[in-house]
């Protein structure tokens, strides 16, 4: 689980640093923005225009540019968020879907450790009880043997 994340961050970083990059190049260009170019007023039938000259037309046509320029990066950067914010998603629920079969692994685990204690224990009783030794046989061997050798004395003693 930790490298899958650690390979999502790597596959994230290029993309992070690229919206930085975006927002550093914009703030630098940023104090560079100026103020329309001054305009001079005229009427055209009777309308009232503002006109430029042909060095004012060029200043506007780069403004309007590096204003389409700047749509579009944020444009971009939407979707970039966008991406991230699915890709956060995706990763949380990973996360719990790991994180319940992490569950279901330890309580399987405590479920056969508790199995395996219980079979260990039968095991240990079972050979308890064939290893445990009854002590009638020994007791009635005995006996016989004792009345077996009284006999033999006493019949070599009655000779």
């Amino acid at each position: 689980m930790r490298s899958a994340l650690l390979g999502l961050a790597l596959m994230l970083l290029p993309g992070i640093a690229a919206a930085q990059d975006t927002t550093v190049a914009v703030a630098a260009e940023a104090p560079q923005l100026r103020l329309l170019p001054e305009y001079t007023p005229c009427t055209v039938s009777g309308a009232r225009y503002a006109c430029f000259t042909a060095d004012q037309v060029a200043q506007l046509n780069a403004l309007e540019a590096q204003a389409q320029g700047w749509e579009h990066q944020l444009h971009l950067s939407e979707t970039l968020r966008l991406q991230l914010d699915q890709l956060v998603i995706n990763l949380q629920a990973q996360v719990a879907l790991h994180q319940s079969i992490d569950d279901a692994n330890e309580a399987r685990i405590q479920e056969l450790t508790t199995q395996l204690g219980h079979e260990i224990e039968q095991k240990n009783q079972y050979r308890a009880q064939a290893e445990s030794t009854d002590y009638w046989p020994y007791i009635i061997g005995g006996a016989i043997g004792v009345l077996g050798v009284g006999f033999g004395v006493g019949a070599l003693l009655a000779h």
